[in-house]
């Protein structure tokens, strides 16, 4: 059963509770809503580079850890360029050097300044050991400077090298594998694979507009999924919808469910007992 089918059903049965129960849908106890069980988060996985598929690690069905890696892109001119750009940042040498220079363009300021305040020498050989100094100090910022910028290089090429490589964003499970070890990502090729987070669930339902300000976030559902799940599982208020639906006079409620062994399926219906007051600890019932 679809999304839309299933909400279809819950809207008719919310218009129905509204025609049939009148004053009596004001109460705090709604008895039981009808409900739809689906995923807490669906991502279409995709990645923003173009590439041939060298590995895909996943299939459907696969349960993922987030920050798994779950394809690989062929990278071996990245990885070329990362070990390129390494090396540019090994330039401790070119600094040392300049390092040196000025050092040597000091002493011989020092020695030149003691001659000239002596009349040994003109004031022109003294601006020229100045000007020495002066480029030596240069040539140690220009070397400094180029490291730094060999260690961005480094940072971007390592960055790029990341692209190949597809991790997991959630916790979840993969529902479709779309790529296969080979092919060719491009414009043509945007989605990789399909990641359902089952766990919690959101349990969806519709309240009748009478119920609005009745039930609070925090408010304890106690839902029974329908086949092949037995049994009911207590759920917890996450989001009203602000909006009420002035066709159906209904509204929107939204309960996450724990779902820690995946032994919930998404995709059922359900139905769900509200009570508006409720705030105790959130437990599985038996």
């Amino acid at each position: 059963m679809n999304r839309m089918t299933s909400f279809s059903k819950i809207v008719s049965r919310s218009v129905c509770l509204l025609a049939a129960c009148g004053s009596a849908a004001a109460a705090v106890d709604l008895g039981e809503s009808d409900c739809v069980i689906e995923p807490h988060i669906s991502v279409d996985l995709s990645t923003s580079v173009d590439g041939i598929v060298e590995e895909v690690l996943v299939d459907r069905g696969d349960i993922v850890r987030a920050g798994a890696v779950l394809v690989k892109l062929e990278s071996g001119v990245e990885r070329m360029a990362v070990e390129q750009a390494r090396l540019r940042t090994d330039q401790m040498a070119e600094i040392e050097l300049a390092e040196g220079r000025l050092v040597f363009a000091r002493k011989k300021q020092q020695r030149t300044m003691q001659l000239y305040v002596d009349n040994a020498i003109s004031e022109f050989t003294r601006d020229e050991v100045d000007l020495e100094v002066q480029t030596a100090i240069l040539e140690v910022k220009r070397a400094i400077e180029n490291r730094e910028r060999a260690l961005l290089d480094l940072e971007r090429a390592r960055e790029i090298l990341k692209l190949r490589t597809i991790l997991s964003p959630i916790d979840g499970v993969v529902v479709e594998r779309l790529v296969a070890k080979g092919e060719a990502i491009g414009e043509q090729q945007t989605v990789l694979l399909k990641l359902v987070q089952i766990d919690p669930l959101n349990v969806e339902l519709i309240v009748p507009s009478s119920e609005f300000g009745s039930i609070k976030i925090g408010t304890i559902l106690t839902v029974r999924p329908g086949f092949p799940v037995e049994g009911t599982r207590s759920a917890e208020v996450i989001i009203i919808d602000p909006i009420i639906d002035a066709s159906s006079g209904t509204f929107g409620v939204r309960a996450g469910l724990p779902n820690p062994n995946y032994e919930i399926p998404a995709g059922l219906t359900c139905t769900a007992s509200i009570e508006a007051d409720a705030a105790q600890p959130m437990t599985a019932v038996d």
